[in-house]
Formats: C-alpha cells, sequence, structure tokens
C-alpha cells in the first residue's frame, strides 16, 4: 500500500512529468494520503490483488503492518511485540489489470509493500507486466511474517516468468540472530 505517500511522493519528484496512482486500503492511512498528497498523485481507497471484490483487511496497531493476510499462527516471530493485529475490515479489491484497463492507462513502474501479498498483486498485473511496465520495486520476504506470504525465491521465479530480472535488492532487514527478514528488489524487464 501506499502508506501516507512518503514514496509517491519521491517518485513523483524523479518523475515529475508522471501522474502517480497511489492504493491505500487503511482508512487512516488512506485519509492522510488524501489530505497530504499533492494534485501528480491519485490516491485509491482499495488494496491490489490477483482478483477484484472484497476481502478482510487486518489492521495492526502499527499502521505499516496491517495487511490483506493474518499472521501465522505458529511459528519464530520476527515483528516487534507491539506489532500485533487489532481487528479486521472489509476493503475493496481491485487487479492493476482490470483497473488500468477501466481506467484506460498504461503502468510504466509497479512499487509494492503489501505485507506478503506482492505476488497476489503481480498475478493481478500480467497484461500490464507484458505490455508497459520497465520496473518492479517490491518488498520480499525472506521468512512468512504472514500466513501464506509469498517468499522472495516465489516473486524471483514469478519475475523471471514475466521477462524480468532482478536487478539489486536493497533496505534489507535482519533478525537479532542474522537471519535476513525482509527487504526490497528491484526489478527490470529483460
Amino acid at each position: 500500500g501506499a502508506n501516507i505517500g512518503m514514496v509517491s511522493r519521491q517518485l513523483h519528484q524523479i518523475y515529475s512529468a508522471a501522474t502517480v496512482y497511489a492504493f491505500e486500503p487503511h482508512p487512516q492511512l488512506f485519509d492522510q494520503l488524501k489530505q497530504e498528497a499533492p494534485a501528480a498523485i491519485i490516491p485509491i481507497n482499495a488494496a491490489l490483488s490477483d482478483r477484484t471484490g472484497t476481502a478482510q483487511f487486518h489492521l495492526g496497531a502499527r499502521p505499516e503492518t496491517s495487511s490483506l493476510l493474518p499472521r501465522p499462527a505458529d511459528g519464530k516471530r520476527y515483528y516487534p511485540a507491539d506489532a500485533v493485529m487489532l481487528s479486521t475490515r472489509e476493503v475493496p479489491l481491485l487487479t492493476l489489470d482490470s483497473w488500468a484497463a477501466q481506467s484506460n492507462l498504461q503502468v510504466d513502474l509497479i512499487k509494492l509493500d503489501v505485507q506478503g501479498a506482492e505476488l497476489s498483486v503481480l498475478r493481478g498485473a500480467t497484461q500490464q507486466l507484458s505490455r508497459s511496465v520497465k520496473g518492479v520495486y517490491a518488498e520480499v520476504q525472506f521468512v512468512n511474517l504472514y500466513e501464506d506470504a509469498c517468499l522472495f525465491h516465489e516473486v524471483v521465479a514469478f519475475m523471471a516468468g514475466q521477462n524480468f530480472q532482478m536487478f539489486a535488492l536493497y533496505d534489507l532487514n535482519y533478525a537479532t540472530d542474522g537471519q535476513v527478514v525482509y527487504g526490497d528488489a528491484l526489478f527490470i524487464r529483460k
């Protein structure tokens, strides 16, 4: 999700002629994004996925940890003790392909940070990936922080099948025992 739009504003500064479409399903984060976004950033109050409709969105005490996916019931916990889920809320789901077709737009760059649902969003964007997308910057997880979350190797394999190669990893985060937990990956069209 776009959160409060910090990265959206950075992208707009880099690509000043572009319009940035910022999808954010969290109600409070969306409200703040909507209030603070400049005209070239269009906030959309929905979650991206591989299907359209609605889904339960898990709201976290730390809003940035909110996700379409619940926390795992068991297993090692890599998140802070205060990063608990408080409730759920039904949110609209869109696929990037259906939204782009309805909006008559082509997407050039995709930035994803959707708490383990990145592969679902990418599966809903295959038309855009095959037509116009030049790069994808996505958060990737190396351990299951959420139930049924996609892992790094799954995203790499999917992107390879879409004719994208991984360029680099950024902002890697490690557990106290030194295990890599999550980070960001840049994929570029081959």
